[in-house]
């Protein structure tokens, strides 16, 4: 979840509506039209959301560490779960909520979620970390060496060893989904 004035879309919004959204607090989860490509979204900030999404916290948050779900919910092998309870022949997809709750989930120990989310959140930080550095020292590449393919190359940390880049949400994706299965 991001707020409104950090997004660069810019959606209607009208104040007189706000009557019938909802409320998301911080470490709860909102189901949209789009989780069924994406996942649930997770929010660290307190704010409202569209009548239409489903919001949802844990019944048992001492049991649960919403940062280690976030990678969880986030996650392919997830997102492939959802088909299972995904309605809709439009572009935008709902979720039955009852039917999630129904899909049961194997979990580790609070202290040991914690733990796993931290790991994750330092390499997530690592990952854009180098992405912005190897962005930064593209330079002197020839034009086969710098495409629009999105093959770049680093030529001061690499000595012009070329990489495809990918994408830090890919990366966090199959982390998520390896500690998940493990």
């Amino acid at each position: 979840m991001i707020r409104r004035d950090e997004n660069s879309i810019n959606i209607f919004h009208d104040k007189k509506n706000e009557a019938g959204y909802k409320r998301v607090l911080p470490g709860q989860f909102v189901i949209h039209l789009r989780s069924f490509q994406g996942g649930f979204a997770h929010s660290t900030i307190e704010g409202i959301t569209s009548p239409a999404y489903t919001v949802f916290g844990f019944s048992e948050p001492e049991k649960h560490d919403s940062e280690y779900w976030k990678y969880v919910f986030t996650s392919k092998a997830f997102i492939r779960r959802l088909e299972t309870v995904t309605y809709g022949i439009r572009d935008g997809r709902s979720i039955s909520y009852d039917e999630f709750l129904t899909l049961g989930f194997a979990y580790p120990s609070k202290a040991e979620q914690t733990a796993i989310a931290r790991y994750l959140d330092k390499l997530s930080d690592l990952i854009t970390l180098h992405q912005r550095k190897g962005k930064a020292a593209v330079t002197g590449c020839s034009n086969d060496a710098n495409n629009s393919k999105g093959v770049y190359c680093k030529a001061r940390d690499f000595g012009y060893k070329c990489y495809k880049e990918v994408k830090s949400q890919q990366i966090r994706c199959l982390i998520a989904v390896f500690i998940f299965c493990v």
